[in-house]
């Protein structure tokens, strides 16, 4: 790719303003690299869906291996929605040259395959383990395509020694003098950091603990009490997710309102943290320790699921953000 092409893809992006790529002074590999980050940014956005379809294949599989079949529909569409995604990113990765090793892909669809195979004959502990270990080389995916994207960059290094500004719209443009315009905010490195690293790393191991607790905790409510094993790997959770939860809330206080208003999801989901607080009242109170559990198993799952949608809707936000 020429420089005169290279700059035609790169103005025809909404990210970045016309006017101002010329200014910057971008060679062909920043413009190479910029091509990357958005490239991996499009994965990254497909394996998130992919991984919150996982995670409730695994909580429905987990309850109907026990008994309960009015979960079977969920799990039958769940396993054709995975599949096409699966395909889907395995069809982009390879158009975008490969950012995922193409064996890793391979090795994760054929794992995949064996689990739909295999999982009806499974123990229940066993299914789920086996669900954990797939749903794990996915978030590995995820931040190892971060990494390699180098999105911990210094915008204003990237940018030619230029500001980027934020100009009240939440989209960044450069400013061509160090004062920037009026009324426009300087976006700090650290800030940068701590957003790609909640984004994408943070919430999304919130996310799964919080599918964990909801797998472990609506087969409890199914089999109507709560032995050993289960009280034991259910009170690990509780704890992971308190720890989770207050390192979020510390990564979050230090950043500046422009970033936050660019999650407004985040903004709502902190407004309403009585609901993590519910859950985890819920799962100790109800469940932990019980010998007869109460709480129907569609209420557990259904109720859990809520939160993790509107987390999920966060990294959705969160990866628009880190592209503009």
């Amino acid at each position: 790719m020429g420089n005169v092409e290279a700059n035609q893809v790169v103005k025809s992006d909404p990210a970045v303003p016309e006017s101002n790529v010329s200014a910057a002074g971008l060679d062909e590999q920043v413009i190479l690299n910029y091509l990357k980050q958005l490239n991996s940014l499009v994965l990254i956005r497909m394996l998130n869906p992919l991984i919150i379809a996982s995670q409730q294949h695994r909580g429905a599989s987990t309850v109907l291996l026990q008994g309960n079949d009015s979960f079977r529909p969920k799990v039958n569409a769940l396993q054709g929605e995975i599949r096409k995604r699966i395909l889907a990113l395995k069809t982009i990765n390879r158009e975008y040259g490969q950012i995922i090793p193409e064996r890793a892909l391979l090795e994760i669809e054929l794992e995949w395959e064996a689990l739909v195979k295999e999982w009806s004959t499974d123990t229940v502990i066993t299914n789920f383990d086996f669900h954990s270990h797939f749903i794990e080389k996915l978030l590995g995916f995820m931040w190892e395509i971060t990494q390699k994207a180098d999105y911990f960059f210094t915008p204003v290094q990237t940018v030619g020694n230029r500001d980027l500004q934020l100009d009240g719209s939440g989209v960044p443009f450069i400013s061509p003098r160090r004062g920037g315009q009026p009324g426009s905010a300087r976006i700090k490195k650290n800030d940068h950091h701590a957003v790609v690293t909640i984004v994408i790393h943070d919430i999304p191991e919130l996310i799964e603990t919080m599918a964990k607790i909801r797998g472990l905790a609506t087969h409890t409510t199914v089999i109507g009490h709560c032995d050993k094993d289960h009280h034991s790997r259910l009170s690990a959770l509780i704890v992971d997710m308190n720890h989770q939860k207050e390192k979020l809330i510390k990564a979050l206080r230090p950043l500046q309102h422009y970033m936050l208003s660019g999650m407004p999801a985040l903004v709502d989901t902190l407004l309403h943290e009585h609901k993590l607080n519910h859950l985890l009242d819920m799962v100790n109170r109800e469940i932990i320790g019980r010998n007869e559990i109460g709480v129907e198993s569609h209420e557990v799952f259904n109720f859990v699921t809520e939160i993790i949608d509107i987390y999920s809707t966060v990294i959705e936000q969160g990866i628009t953000l880190i592209q503009h």
